[in-house]
């Protein structure tokens, strides 16, 4: 809520300092509020039944529900426009298990005593923290009197933490903790259109699309350190990651504006590839993707 504010506070006084200097007519400002849900699959543990003479083994996973977030945009719309955007959003999962267990993360089965090969019960958190900056330059072409499109080309900026908590139980309290934390910055390419369905002397109602692709010279740094109460700590040494991450963003809904006022509800997904990048005893190396997804209201003043 503090960031929220602050950036609010940022955006204003930016939008009152420029209106001044250049055609205050043209800024346009803008808040969306965010009902989104992410996904990204993670095997935390799996339970051996240790059933004869068959046996089940059932792997337990996070699943996130629906958090709000936000965005909050200033731009200046001209013959060409150009603008900045910010984008927060953070979720949480936790999970909870007993049986005959088995971590999924590599220190929880090193820590694993002899002998006793399976924890009796599990807890399992995470937590993502997005955050992304946008530059843009645009200009928005008129195909028809009613259907008009806008390529744009820009910078895209931020990071992305992720941190896992697993706490198993048997004969050892263990705890391990796991960092997956990114940051990059690159080049970001876009369209979007928008058709006019209906248009009345004080509004006008019209359906959008947009659609954009980001490539980020990204930087991930990984840490998974594991405590237990025999006591002993283990370090999994995890090499940092330096390549490129590729981002890929669609939305498309409906949208109701007149003169000054504009307000959009849409549906939004987002691909961040290979995202995660952990190391487990499940599967080996993570190359899993986060997806973004949900409800976007945009409000918009000019």
């Amino acid at each position: 809520m503090q960031i929220f504010t602050r950036l609010i506070l940022v955006v204003c006084i930016f939008y009152s300092t420029m209106s001044h200097a250049l055609d205050k007519d043209a800024f346009n400002v803008f808040v969306d509020v965010l009902y989104w849900k992410a996904s990204e699959s993670i095997d935390w543990a799996y339970d051996n039944s240790l059933t004869t003479p068959n046996q089940t083994v059932t792997y337990e996973s996070g699943d996130f529900g629906y958090k709000p977030g936000f965005r909050v945009g200033i731009a200046y719309e001209k013959d060409w426009e150009t603008g900045i955007i910010y984008t927060h959003y953070s979720s949480r999962t936790s999970d909870r298990a007993s049986g005959n267990l088995k971590s999924g993360f590599i220190g929880g089965t090193i820590g694993l005593p002899p002998g006793d090969p399976f924890y009796d019960t599990g807890q399992f958190k995470m937590k993502i923290d997005y955050n992304m900056i946008d530059w843009y330059v645009g200009k928005r072409f008129t195909i028809t009197p009613d259907f008009t499109m806008r390529p744009t080309i820009g910078l895209q900026g931020g990071w992305i933490d992720q941190a896992i908590t697993a706490d198993f139980q048997g004969q050892y309290d263990t705890t391990e903790k796991i960092d997956n934390n990114f940051w990059g910055v690159g080049p970001k390419f876009g369209v979007d259109g928008s058709l006019e369905i209906l248009k009345r002397s004080k509004y006008a109602v019209g359906l959008l699309a947009e659609f954009s692709t980001a490539y980020l010279v990204g930087h991930w740094q990984l840490k998974d350190v594991y405590h237990d109460s025999s006591p002993r700590t283990v370090k999994v040494k995890l090499s940092n990651r330096n390549f490129g991450a590729l981002a890929i963003q669609a939305r498309m809904g409906v949208a109701v504006s007149n003169d000054n006022f504009a307000m959009s509800l849409s549906y939004e997904i987002m691909d961040w590839f290979d995202q995660l990048q952990i190391f487990d005893d499940a599967t080996g190396g993570h190359n899993n993707d986060l997806i973004l997804q949900g409800i976007t209201l945009r409000l918009a003043y000019r």
